[in-house]
This record gives C-alpha cells, sequence and structure tokens, in this order.
C-alpha cells in the first residue's frame, strides 16, 4: 500500500480554505489580489476587471487587523509575568536560538491564533551530543527552543480517545512545510518539501526534492518526553487541535467593503473625466471647430453640455461601509445589542453590558493562551531536564483598559480613514461647499429610502455573512 504523506486530517480539510481566505485578508489589499478574492460584475468585461483589479489591492481597509490590534492591546498592554526555572534562564531573552524575545515570539504566535482560531509552537532540542560536558552544552546551545509553526503546516494527526490516561492527548502529528537545500553564494536555492512526523517517543524527518520521486528519510531518532512537543493556541477552543475566531466573519464583511470601494472607485475612475455632450439634429456632423475665442462653434438650435455623473454609487457606498464597520464593531467588542441612529444617548446599563462582554472575551483569550505558553515552557524544562516540581509559573495580564467609548473611538478612527460621503460629492461636484455638498447628500439619502439596505442584504446573502446577534 503506497503511503500518502500528503493526507490531511479532516478538520484541517474543512477549515483549509477558510484559513487562506483569514490569512489573506489579514495580509492585505496585495494578497487579497493574488488570491483571486475581488468578484467580478456579470456585465464586465475582461479588460474593465483587469484594470479594476489592479487598482483595487490599494482599496483594501483591512478590519481584520484592526481588530486584532485591539485585542492584542489589550492583552499585551502589561507584559505576562514569567516566573521559570534557572536552567532556562537563557531563554528569557531568546525563545527560538534566533534571539528573539519571549514577548514578541508569543505576542504573533497568540495573533496567528486570532486569525485562524489556532496556531502551533513546536518545542524542541538539538541532539547533545555523547560525553558532552554542561560547558560544551553552554557553548553550542544545545538547548531546548520554541518555534511558531503557522496553522497551514500542521497538516495531520491523531488525538487519543480510548486510554483514558492519554485521552486528550496526540498519538502523532505531521508537519509539511516548504524549505531550501543550503546554498553557495551565486548559486540557485533548491526548493524541497519537508515532513517531520512526530509521536510521543520518536521522531522522523524526510524531505522531497522537485525531482524526487518520494520523500526519503533525513534523521529520525527517540525521545524521552513521553508526549508529542506541539502546542496549540487556541482563540476559541473548539476541542483538542480545533479552534474557531470570529474572523470566520470579520474577514467576510472586511470582503464585502472592499467589494464595494473597488466599484465606486471604478465609477469615480470612468467618471473622473468629464464628458462632453453635443445635442443636435444635424446629422452631417463630423468634428467640432475651436473658434479663434478658443470658443466651440455650434448651431442656434443646437446645445453643449457636461454629462454630470451621479453621485448614488458614493453615498449608498457610505451607508453601506457603515453598515459593515458597525457590524465589525459587534463582532469584535462583543456588542450583544445595538441601538438604532435615532439621535438617544445609549442607557449606562447598556454601556456597561456591552463593557461586560468585551472583558469576557479578553479574559477567555488571556486564559488560554496563558495555558498554551504555560506548556510551552514545561516541555522545554522536560528537554534541560527538569523536574515536574520546578515552580513555572505565567500571568498574562487581566487590568483591561476596556472603557465604554472605546467601540465607539474605533468605528470613528476606521471611518474616517474610509471617508466622508460629502468629500464624494465634493469630487465630483467641482466648485461646490461642504454645506451645499451636505444638502445634496442629505437629499439624495432622503430620496433613497432603505434601498441601500436591501442592497446591503443581498450582498450578506451572495457572501454568507451572519448578522450579528441574529
Amino acid at each position: 500500500m503506497a503511503i500518502d504523506y500528503d493526507n490531511v486530517h479532516p478538520f484541517f480539510q474543512s477549515r483549509e480554505a477558510i484559513w487562506r481566505y483569514n490569512l489573506a485578508n489579514y495580509s492585505g489589499g496585495r494578497a487579497m489580489v493574488e488570491g483571486g478574492y475581488l468578484s467580478q460584475s456579470r456585465i464586465e468585461g475582461e479588460e474593465g476587471f483587469h484594470r479594476r483589479r489592479t487598482r483595487s489591492e490599494r482599496l483594501y481597509k483591512n478590519l481584520l487587523r484592526s481588530g486584532v490590534r485591539v485585542y492584542q492591546g489589550q492583552l499585551y498592554r502589561v507584559a505576562p509575568r514569567r516566573v521559570l526555572p534557572a536552567r532556562l534562564e537563557p531563554m528569557q531573552t531568546d525563545v527560538d536560538l534566533m534571539g528573539t524575545d519571549p514577548q514578541p515570539f508569543f505576542a504573533a504566535v497568540t495573533s496567528a491564533a486570532q486569525v485562524t482560531g489556532q496556531s502551533y509552537v513546536l518545542v524542541d532540542a538539538p541532539p547533545i551530543d555523547e560525553g558532552a560536558t554542561q560547558a560544551d552544552v553552554i557553548a553550542g546551545r544545545r538547548r531546548p527552543y520554541f518555534e511558531a509553526v503557522p496553522t497551514l503546516h500542521v497538516i495531520d494527526w491523531e488525538v487519543e480517545t480510548q486510554d483514558p490516561a492519554r485521552r486528550g492527548e496526540l498519538n502523532y502529528v505531521v508537519i509539511r512545510d516548504e524549505i531550501y537545500a543550503p546554498a553557495k553564494p551565486f548559486t540557485e536555492r533548491a526548493a524541497m518539501t519537508r515532513y517531520r512526523l512526530w509521536t510521543p517517543t520518536n521522531w522522523m524527518i524526510l524531505t522531497q526534492g522537485e525531482k524526487d520521486r518520494e520523500p526519503s528519510i533525513v534523521s529520525e531518532g527517540a525521545h524521552e518526553l513521553g508526549t508529542v512537543p506541539l502546542v496549540a493556541f487556541y482563540d476559541e477552543r473548539l476541542g483538542p487541535m480545533q479552534g474557531g475566531t470570529i474572523a470566520d466573519d470579520v474577514a467576510l464583511q472586511a470582503d464585502a467593503l472592499w467589494q464595494y470601494r473597488s466599484v465606486r472607485d471604478e465609477s469615480m475612475y470612468i467618471h473622473g473625466i468629464q464628458q462632453l455632450v453635443f445635442a443636435s439634429d444635424n446629422s452631417d456632423i463630423t468634428k467640432l471647430d475651436m473658434g479663434a475665442a478658443r470658443a466651440i462653434q455650434i448651431g442656434r438650435d443646437d446645445s453643449l453640455t457636461y454629462l454630470q455623473p451621479s453621485d448614488v454609487v458614493y453615498s449608498s457606498y457610505t451607508d453601506v461601509s457603515r453598515e459593515i464597520i458597525e457590524d465589525v464593531a459587534d463582532l469584535i467588542f462583543a456588542r450583544t445589542s445595538r441601538q438604532l441612529p435615532t439621535g438617544q444617548v445609549e442607557s449606562a446599563d447598556k454601556r456597561r453590558a456591552d463593557r461586560e462582554e468585551f472583558i469576557a472575551v479578553l479574559e477567555q483569550k488571556a486564559a488560554n493562551f496563558e495555558e498554551a505558553e504555560r506548556r510551552c515552557w514545561e516541555l522545554a524544562n522536560q528537554w534541560a531536564g527538569g523536574a515536574d516540581s520546578d515552580v513555572i509559573e505565567i500571568t498574562y495580564n487581566r487590568d483591561f483598559e476596556a472603557a465604554e467609548t472605546l467601540a465607539d473611538e474605533w468605528i470613528k478612527r476606521i471611518q474616517e480613514g474610509v471617508a466622508k460621503r460629502e468629500d464624494w460629492y465634493r469630487e465630483l461636484h467641482p466648485g461646490v461647499d461642504e454645506e451645499e455638498a451636505a444638502a445634496a447628500v442629505a437629499e439624495n439619502l432622503a430620496a433613497r429610502g432603505s434601498a441601500t439596505r436591501d442592497v446591503l442584504g443581498g450582498l450578506r446573502d451572495r457572501l454568507g455573512v451572519t448578522q450579528p446577534g441574529a
């Protein structure tokens, strides 16, 4: 029976497309364009779509990254407190043998977990030659280290469910990634696929080059940890090796906003150059001549006007953007209900309830990340020969600066970055002042009624977005 080295776990298979989508949203406009996520209209030609796509990468508003920064700003506002055994002291300033402090290392790992629902840290240690002294170990940095493993690299695993003593623990895990063979100056680097298999007692590394028929074993060995040294960081823990995240919905909303911004940009691109309209009954006219005073000569019954584009697409986009940003704020700040824009001030009880919900979300994240980081240090201590009785304490910040106005300030900052509808109107109507633009936009909005909400509802249905609180 042939070995399928690229076999993936069913949960990986069900989530892979969503993970890639979330990661593209978190990376920004270029990744969204390269991923082919911009939608082409049924009435849009290939040339026009290509032109719009080349401009669209700069239009992406990264709501997902902004949301993750809100959480990280609260979780890491005060650095985590770490009490570690003396033998792990070298790791307190270099956790990955690359000079990385624990703070930025774990901040990156927890950010990744919030984008896909889970991320991983492999706790490994270089082999120690038989007969090596402690001085040799220190000089050669033969000590434990952490490796951040992206979600998409852990492709297969098995969780024990039968043995009560090991229930929930990993029986094995397969890590797949792309690496390059060691190169010399001025030589092309050879890419290869690497497979790493870990069990509670053994490890194995295989590689496969572009011309190899199948992977070959590079190295293998045994270890005495008694467990697979891979630690999962969960945003929301659904089960062993299975995490969830609101990024699934935030990414959809950010994508929807991007689609609208691209359509608005295309309309601005087309209408940015005013088109001259010549109305005449004379079918023999083939050209218009400029007079001596640079005036166009036309007949008595002819007329010349400029085609004035409608501002509906811009004002409509503003309504959509506001609604989407509010929906994202509902998700990020765990707002259980939102008061309609009647101009009334929200009650103190409503504000307090929203704040408590938001703090509850932060508390859960802090607890999940705190537990996962502690497990990393425990495994490192095992690699270093430590005892189970060694004191290891990891405490994440719980002093959250979650003011009742935090969501409002976030929404305002995002909306200001998107633009005001009056600005778009004035771009389309040169010479109009801000007061005249505001009056025109207000009139346009009143005439449109609820049309924009119908448009947004249709977009939600197409993207599969669920209305928060529904």
